[in-house]
């Protein structure tokens, strides 16, 4: 548009927002009429209200299946980790007293094991995915309680509600670890 473009929004007795805009043109003066059509909001039912208690329930059920694993991730580390810590401590103050090969062997055997079962599975990266994929799920179980405490009068409309909340799920479902 030009410099020498006029807009006008007036609004009609019938309640419509009208916008023309007039501009100079090398032919002849331009006229633009947009009429904004009311949107409808979808209101919330009993139906609406369930099925975002079932979101809730799921993600709810999600979270603690998470956490568990989260927990039992974190258990396995710990019992590789230690004994891969605290092994070769001990291994050196053995052969300090006693000098058996045997058994410095062994241990350092045992160490090498779980020290590569420790980095097959990588508990600790589990461990760390799960709890956060816990804690995404149980804010989303937070946000659903939010949006159910309110009025219906004080509540967004249904179907934007909807659209946010599943979203949010469905995105957390596709980058959540395999359970």
């Amino acid at each position: 548009m030009s410099d020498e473009t006029e807009r006008k929004v007036f609004i009609p007795r019938d309640g419509e927002i009208c916008v023309e805009i007039e501009g100079d043109s090398t032919d002849s003066t331009k006229s633009i009429r947009s009429v904004d059509i009311e949107r409808k909001e979808e209101q919330w039912t009993e139906r609406s209200e369930k099925y975002l208690k079932q979101i809730k329930d799921e993600c709810t059920h999600k979270a603690n299946v998470h956490s568990v694993i989260s927990h039992k991730a974190k258990r396995y580390y710990q019992l590789t980790a230690l004994p891969i810590t605290i092994l070769p401590l001990i291994l050196v103050n053995i052969d300090y007293f006693s000098p058996q090969k045997e058994i410095q062997t062994a241990g350092l055997t045992l160490v090498s094991i779980l020290s590569g079962v420790n980095t097959l599975y990588n508990w600790s990266k589990k461990c760390e995915n799960h709890n956060t994929a816990s804690g995404k799920y149980l804010d989303l179980v937070t946000e659903i309680e939010k949006i159910l405490v309110r009025g219906k009068a004080y509540r967004q409309a249904w179907d934007v509600t909807l659209e946010k909340i599943s979203t949010k799920y469905r995105e957390l479902d596709s980058s959540a670890p395999y359970v």
